[in-house]
């Protein structure tokens, strides 16, 4: 599951995480997150339209949920469940509650055996 944890010290973090939770509301969560990770230093509104615009999203009714109350709060929900466990960065995993610190390359053998303990 995909939590949004926008870090205040990028400028657009936050609306891009709008951006991704608006396309979500189309079935194109996905789509939308791969293109704002693939130009992190282009996620100005125009941007975002545009993206919106690229993956076959109605802009109209993305601009509405960009700018909408089920938007935001779902991104500030993310954002206080965050604070509650801890996140302090981004990317961050955690797997049946417990947070993963360990070099990436071990996760699989760490979800597996996280796995069979339950």
């Amino acid at each position: 599951m995909f939590k949004h944890y926008p870090l205040t010290m990028h400028r657009n973090a936050l609306d891009a995480a709008r951006a991704a939770a608006a396309a979500g509301r189309q079935g194109r969560f996905w789509e939308m997150h791969d293109r704002l990770f693939a130009n992190q230093t282009e996620l100005d509104r125009a941007s975002l339209e545009r993206y919106a615009t690229e993956i076959g999203l109605d802009v109209d009714r993305f601009r509405e949920d960009l700018e909408g109350d089920e938007v935001n709060a779902a991104v500030e929900a993310d954002l206080d469940l965050g604070r509650r466990v801890g996140v302090d960065s981004t990317p961050m995993i955690f797997v049946n509650g417990r947070r993963f610190d360990d070099p990436l390359e071990s996760l699989s053998d760490w979800i597996t055996e996280e796995l069979s303990s339950h």
